[in-house]
C-alpha cells in the first residue's frame, strides 16, 4: 500500500541524501516528503505539463546547497504514445530538466530525463524522437562543456543503435559504479562527458 512505499521512499531519500546530486524520476506524489528529508539540498522539480490532462514530468535535481546554479531550463518532448495502453505515457510530461552549476569552480551542465516507455513500434519511435530532441539540445546548449546526462531512457543500452548513436554524437562515456553493475534489460543509465580544457 501507499505507506509502505512512503517507508521505501524515505529510506532511500535516507540513503542518499549526503550525495551533492540527486537525480530522480517519476515522481508524482512525494513533492512534500522530498522537501521535509532533503532540507540541505535546492530541489528543481519538473513543473510544465504537455497539455491540462497530463502530470508535470516527475522528475527531479537535488543540488547541494552549496553549489551555485547559474542556468535553469526544462522541456517537455512534444511526442507521446499510449492512452490506456503502452505505459500510458501521455498522462505524464516526458521531458527533462536541464541546469548549468559551478562545481569545484568548473562549469557543469546536467540533464535528467525520462522517454516514453512500451515496448510497441509507435513507443520505439517515440523514443527516438524524444531522445533527438535531446541530443540536439545539447548541442546547442552544452557543445563545449562537461555535462552529466542521467535517466530513465527505457532502452536497453546493449541493442539499441539510438542509444549508441547518441552516445557516439555527443563523445559520451556510461559511468560503471560498480562490479556488480550489469547492463541486461537496464533502462536507467548515467553519461558523462568531461571537458579536459577546463581541468
Amino acid at each position: 500500500g501507499g505507506r509502505k512505499i512512503e517507508y521505501k521512499i524515505s529510506k532511500i531519500l535516507n540513503e542518499i541524501s549526503n550525495y551533492d546530486l540527486i537525480f530522480i524520476q517519476e515522481n508524482w506524489k512525494y513533492k512534500k516528503l522530498i522537501l521535509d528529508m532533503l532540507p540541505m539540498h535546492q530541489l528543481i522539480f519538473g513543473e510544465e505539463r504537455k497539455n491540462k490532462f497530463s502530470h508535470p514530468s516527475g522528475l527531479l535535481i537535488g543540488i547541494n546547497e552549496n553549489i551555485k546554479i547559474i542556468d535553469y531550463d526544462e522541456f517537455i518532448y512534444k511526442g507521446c504514445n499510449g492512452i490506456i495502453a503502452h505505459g500510458s505515457d501521455c498522462f505524464a510530461s516526458k521531458g527533462f530538466i536541464y541546469l548549468r552549476i559551478m562545481f569545484n569552480g568548473q562549469k557543469l551542465d546536467i540533464y535528467n530525463t525520462h522517454l516514453d516507455s512500451g515496448d510497441s513500434i509507435k513507443d520505439n519511435i517515440t523514443r527516438r524522437i524524444q531522445l533527438s530532441s535531446l541530443k540536439d539540445y545539447v548541442i546547442e546548449n552544452s557543445v563545449n562543456n562537461s555535462i552529466i546526462i542521467c535517466g530513465d531512457f527505457n532502452m536497453d543500452y546493449k541493442n539499441s543503435l539510438h542509444i549508441k548513436d547518441f552516445i557516439d554524437q555527443l563523445e559520451l562515456d556510461l559511468l560503471l559504479w560498480d562490479d556488480k553493475y550489469f547492463l541486461e534489460k537496464k533502462v536507467d543509465y548515467i553519461f558523462y562527458r568531461l571537458d579536459t580544457s577546463q581541468v
